[in-house]
Formats: C-alpha cells, structure tokens, sequence
C-alpha cells in the first residue's frame, strides 16, 4: 500500500475500528500495534484504559493475535483474520475502563468468524501476554544499526577513536530514523545519555567502573559495557577538589544522570519489555533496572560530591618534582661476605611525583578555611537526596540474586526495606535508617544529612592544628623533602646505621631499588628521613553528629553517640 507522506491512516477488522496511525512518513513507515491510538485522540499519544497492562495498545494486540487464523504472530510473520466476522467483535472491547483481564478475554471468546465458528478457537492470548509478544519481537533497523556501532565502540582501540562524535553519530541515527519499536530507541537513547555524563571530565576524574570485562582508557566505553555487564559497578575514583564553578558542572551531570534514568523506567516498565537484538544477548528489564540503579548512584554521589567545599584540583592533582642531587644510602646483600653492605650515594636528577593534600596536610587545612563546609545552597543535598530515593524502588525490582548469593540478597532486602520506610517517613528521629554491621548497629537520620542545616560538616568538629612531630625526634618537617614521597616526612643528619653497621630502617624511607646484575642482587635506596606526624586534632561535636548518626538509646531515650 502507498501513503502520502504525513498521512495519518485509520485501521480496522471487518469494519471494526482498531485505532489511528501515527503520520506516515519514509522515517515511520513501520506500523505496529504499540503505535494506534483509539480513534478521536491526538495520535501523538497513547490512550491508557486506566487499567495496568490493559492499555489500549495491549488490547488491540491480543485482539489480533487471539483471532489469528494462522496462530503465527509469535513467530513474527503476517497473521491471518480474513474470515473474522467484525460485527461480532463487541463494541466496548477496546475502549471499556471498567472490565478486567479476565473478562477482556471472556470477551474474545464470543468473536466468530464468518462461517459461525469461533474466531479464537478456543485459544486466546492475554492483554499482558500480547503486549511482550509484540515488545519483545519486532526489531527496529534503526536500533539494529546503533547498537552495531556501539558494539565497534566496544572492541576498538578507543584511542584511534573520537568517542564523542561517535556518540553523536549514534544519537542521531536513533533520533531521526524510522520509528518503529519507539521504546527500543528510547531505551538506547537513555542510555547512551548515562554514558555521554559519565564521560565528563568532571564526572570521570570523580567515579569509574569496577569489574568491567573490557580494559579501557575511557569511561565511555565503559558505561556502554556496564550496560551489558553483570559484573560491573560504579566507585569512587581519586579524590578531587570542588570549586563552585565544578560543583555546578556536576549538579547538573546530576541532574542528567537522574533524567535519563527516569527515561529509561518509562522506556522499559516492566518484565515484558525486552531489547531482543542478537548482538545484545537480550537486554532485559532486569538489565535496565541495573543500569538505572548505577545511574542514580552516580548522581548521588557526586551531588554529594558538589555540596561540600573541597577546595581546588590543585591540591589533589599529582605534580612533578625533581632533585639534582638527592643525598643518600645504598644497600645490598653481599652473599660471599655474608652481610649487609652500606655506602653513601648521591642520586643524579630524581625525579618524582607528589600530591600537595597528602605531602603537606597541614598547609591544606590552615590554607582552606571553608574545606569540608557543605555549600549554602541546600540544591545539591536535595538532589542527592532525590537520587537516592528514586533508586529505592528500583533497587527493590531488582532480582538481586543476579548479582548475590540468596543470603546476601535477604541481608541486602532488609537494608532496602529499612531505606525506604526511613525516607517515607516524616520523622527521621522516630523511623530511623537501621544499619547492623560486624562493628555494631547504626541509626541514621538521612533527612538530617541532606539538609544544610544538619548535615555532617566542618562545624560538626572541633578542628585544632598543631603542625607536625617527628618520629623519635628526629629533625623537622621539610616540604621538598616530603614531595619525594608524596607525605610528610622528617630529614635528619643522624647516623641511619645501627649497631651491627646495616641501615637502621626506623630512621631512613625508602626511594626506590634496583637489580644489580654484576652483584646478583638487588639494591635498595634510602634516605636519612622519618614520617612526621600531623598532629591536627578532630574532636567530634557530638550534640551536631547525632543529629545524623547515633549507636543505640539509653532509658530516657536519648541518643547514644558513636565512638570515632
């Protein structure tokens, strides 16, 4: 049959009305079930019986494939309803919001077909049934399309690749190809949207995959693969520092994360929705819930992430230093002496890497006056907060022995089920967030924590910065000596020896070795340094902490704090 382009065709049985198409066009010109629409609403939007699965779409699916002559609709070829009798079919069959599955089907069964024979002979298919046959075959050349370049993205030397214009590419091949089996694309879409934020630069230094079959220098392709991967998850990544302008940047990769998550639940609903693409092995609805669950982790912890003070990169980033002349001890084993042998040796151009946070904590602390503050702005906090309740009931739709034993399943059901009587509730106080761990119990009040007014900050500690000491008292903190390292130390000019002439290892550190081929051994290399100590002191501020966390009760009914 030929259509002009944008037109909107009706179709019917033997006179009955089945629906309306969407406007035909060279980009839709597949017509399925999932895309009628009952006639005289906007054909842009689908018509709800208000009744679960018993949506129209569904209706009109188990409609055909119950009359089906050929009884062929599951294996995906034509169906046969020549000799349904459309008169026969009743009036309301479609429409009716008052009738349940089971008399939906009782109404199919009074369909005759010409000849007065019944039309289902004697075999119906459900609403619920007919909805997943219909999901769960019919494929979309254009989502076939996408998902064979995501799987080259998955194989490739990404480094030859650039990944966000393949994204692109792939996005907008979804986005302006055919539109037959729409959730297919929108599923991918989602998707591709949780890839393209973990992918940030922002986002990537803060969070990676764990368990990922594949060995990537990026976080695209990881995404991609956590999508199809049971064994990966999400961590944190290094620490890194959050300055407003980087704490809006992921406020909003937040944002995204939880977005697309929200378009994936309503691209895949429920267990009847599956992706059915060989390359795929079948992303399933169990499959989307994971994804989903990941998402919203991220955006809870980096909104989390954006809503304290951490100070700049700077003080996390590894940079370079060098030494000229590096003063220092050489040792090895010598095997036919049968002892230790130490001689001094200066170390030409050592190179090596420190991060200022680790080297010189106490310089961190007095230069950041506001470091481990939360930010005015209750928004990041809130949607955290968000993040994580969202995640509850998909978390809870999870069949978690996928990914546990059946013990840790029940263990991890009753944390769930805790969380979200604790986040329903209005008194964090009253229904607290129950925790039981090897240490002990924990109560937590999680409305607490996601407000600026409550949450665990700086001012829950009584912060006091003494500077550094010295191991036995031996010299002084040095800054430059420290970045050899990367934390702090104490050089000094004591002898590094002890009383049987081998390096004394309580007063030198260790900067590198290598094998000696000539002396058959390795050789160590130290210097006259000992760890200094910072003596910062956080004493907890108990009446703010368990405002959030507490370890029991006592008679009277108050909180009992926890020993940090």
């Amino acid at each position: 049959m030929t259509v002009a382009s944008g037109s909107v065709c009706t179709m019917s049985l033997d006179g009955f009305n089945l629906g309306i198409t969407q406007p035909v066009t060279a980009q839709n010109s597949v017509i399925s079930t999932m895309q009628l629409t009952e006639t005289g609403q906007r054909a842009t939007k689908r018509k709800n019986s208000g009744n679960g699965s018993m949506n129209y779409n569904a209706r009109v699916s188990s409609l055909l494939q119950s009359v089906d002559a050929n009884s062929s609709f599951n294996s995906y070829g034509s169906i046969d309803t020549r000799n349904v009798k459309g008169d026969t079919i009743p009036t309301d069959l479609l429409t009716n919001p008052d009738i349940d599955e089971d008399e939906f089907v009782a109404k199919l069964e009074t369909i005759e077909n010409n000849d007065g024979s019944s039309a289902t002979g004697g075999s119906t298919v459900p609403p619920s049934e007919a909805e997943g046959n219909v999901r769960a075959g019919y494929e979309s050349v254009a989502v076939h399309m996408a998902i064979s370049k995501i799987k080259v993205l998955l194989e490739s030397d990404i480094t030859e690749l650039h990944l966000e214009n393949e994204l692109a590419d792939i996005r907008h091949l979804l986005e302006s190809s055919d539109a037959s089996n729409g959730y297919h694309k929108e599923a991918l879409l989602a998707i591709l949207e949780i890839a393209e934020v973990l992918n940030e630069p922002e986002v990537a230094e803060r969070i990676d995959f764990e368990g990922s079959l594949f060995d990537y220098q990026s976080i695209l392709p990881k995404a991609l693969d956590f999508a199809f991967n049971d064994e990966a998850e999400i961590v944190l990544s290094e620490a890194k520092g959050t300055t407003d302008d980087i704490a809006e940047l992921l406020f909003e990769s937040a944002n995204r994360l939880i977005n697309a998550s929200e378009k994936l639940s309503k691209a895949m609903p429920s267990e009847s929705y599956i992706l059915p693409y060989e390359e795929l092995e079948g992303f399933t609805y169990q499959d989307s819930l994971a994804v989903q669950a990941a998402a919203l982790q991220a955006a809870n912890t980096i909104s989390v992430m954006s809503a304290y003070q951490l100070g700049d990169d700077k003080y996390y980033i590894p940079q370079s230093h060098k030494v000229d002349e590096l003063p220092a001890y050489e040792s090895w084993y010598d095997y036919e002496l049968q002892r230790y042998i130490v001689q001094p040796v200066i170390l030409k151009n050592f190179e090596s890497e420190y991060i200022q946070l680790t080297t010189d904590p106490v310089d961190f602390l007095n230069s950041n006056s506001t470091l481990l503050s939360l930010r005015s702005d209750n928004k990041y906090l809130n949607l955290a907060k968000q993040a994580l309740t969202d995640s509850v009931p998909v978390m809870q739709a999870i069949d978690l022995e996928r990914f546990m034993s059946a013990e840790e399943a029940e263990e991890f059901t009753k944390i769930l089920t805790s969380l979200d009587n604790h986040l329903k509730s209005e008194d964090g106080d009253a229904t607290p967030f129950v925790l039981d761990s090897e240490d002990g119990t924990y109560y937590a009040n999680l409305h607490a924590f996601y407000d600026n007014n409550t949450g665990i900050d700086r001012n829950s500690f009584s912060i006091t910065i003494n500077g550094y000491s010295c191991r036995d008292d031996l010299g002084a903190y040095d800054l430059d000596t420290s970045k050899l390292l990367s934390y702090p130390l104490c050089p000094h000019d004591e002898s590094i020896l002890n009383d049987w002439g081998n390096i004394d290892y309580r007063k030198t550190q260790e900067v590198g070795y290598y094998f000696n081929e000539n002396l058959g051994t390795h050789v160590y290399q130290d210097i006259a340094a000992v760890p200094a100590r910072d003596n910062t002191e956080f004493t907890p501020i108990y009446d703010r902490i368990n405002r959030v966390i507490w370890c029991d009760e006592d008679e009277a009914g108050n909180k009992v704090s926890c020993e940090f």
